[in-house]
């Protein structure tokens, strides 16, 4: 006679059969799961905060000025404001005849906040700059005339680019300077897509040093957080001034800025320059970054208000080595 088994025997068979299907389900889906993808949650603009031993309330601000090396009146106004201390980082272009002039007239006794702005376009007609790298490595990147493409170009390859990059890096590292950072001329590499974004997000992990990834561009550029996990850290925001301010607003525009800061790190771009005849022709091609539209951030800058701005609303104005303290990128001691 065949054994029939009981009803509750049968209910339990069923069970644990069920209950080892599942554990069989979970560990081939941890198995077939991608390194990586069980990352820690990434950090916010308040975590920099509680890194940093600050409350989450605190707004803390980078005075950066751009396109350090594009000519020699920037070249003199940001070496001025390193100086007395009105701004409090600047970034190079690497591509231009102005690099060696630029790093030569620093000060030898003093230590100052400098990145590198990776550029991979020429900035107008009049000014058209050749690669770093050799150009038959980098020929995505180039016009008829072996110049960087004003505008850049969705022909560029992703690899060439890279290589770019990390040759502008190694020119400026050369030099002897110290970098605290790394960002984008014209926003080619941030604004532009994954892949471009991609390759300097690969040049930064292996330089140990931090880019830009503003928390407010996150939701408009959702590829800039893939970032974090490699260890960078989000600023608060990124702001500069709006081309279409006219110049009785200037001062007033800025106060705006500092008002609307949330709390976290938020870089500040100014841009100087002296508004002379030799800087007016190099930007002559210019209908709104001018001459006369950087002297305007200079003038602002050169006489402390930015500063005193931060103070009057209660801002604390810090580097971006003091930022990248907060980061955990690279091997300790690397």
């Amino acid at each position: 006679m065949r054994h029939r088994a009981r009803p509750n025997s049968v209910a339990r068979a069923g069970h644990y059969a069920r209950a080892a299907a599942l554990v069989i389900i979970l560990l081939a889906s941890l198995v077939a799961r991608p390194a990586g993808a069980q990352r820690a949650a990434r950090p916010t603009a308040r975590e920099v905060l509680r890194r940093l031993g600050l409350p989450d309330t605190a707004r803390l601000v980078i005075l950066h000025a751009d396109d350090a090396a594009i000519s020699p009146g920037t070249d003199r106004v940001t070496i001025a404001a390193l100086r007395a201390r009105q701004i409090s980082s600047s970034s190079i272009i690497a591509t231009t005849p102005y690099l060696d002039a630029f790093v030569a007239a620093l000060p030898k006794d003093t230590t100052f906040d400098l990145g590198v702005h990776l550029t991979i376009t020429s900035e107008t007609d009049a000014m058209r700059w050749a690669p770093v790298a050799p150009r038959g490595r980098v020929g995505s990147l180039l016009d008829d005339a072996g110049l960087l493409r004003l505008g850049g170009t969705d022909e560029a390859r992703p690899a060439e680019i890279e290589r770019e990059l990390d040759a502008q890096l190694a020119r400026v590292r050369a030099t002897g300077v110290r970098l605290s950072h790394l960002d984008s001329h014209q926003g080619a590499l941030l604004y532009h897509g994954a892949e471009r974004f991609a390759a300097l997000r690969r040049v930064a992990k292996r330089a140990c040093l931090p880019i830009p990834i503003p928390e407010t561009f996150l939701r408009k550029f959702p590829y800039l957080a893939e970032a974090l996990d490699d260890g960078q850290l989000p600023l608060a925001d990124l702001m500069s001034i709006d081309p279409s301010v006219a110049p009785a607003d200037w001062e007033a525009y800025y106060i705006g800025l500092f008002e609307g800061m949330r709390p976290g790190v938020t870089l500040l771009l100014v841009h100087l320059d002296e508004d002379t005849p030799e800087e007016r022709h190099l930007f002559r091609d210019h209908r709104e970054y001018d001459a006369a539209w950087r002297a305007r951030d200079a003038a602002l800058v050169r006489s402390g208000a930015l500063r005193e701005m931060a103070r009057w609303h209660g801002i604390q104005v810090i580097t971006w080595a003091e930022f990248a303290r907060a980061a955990s990128m690279c091997p300790a001691g690397r």
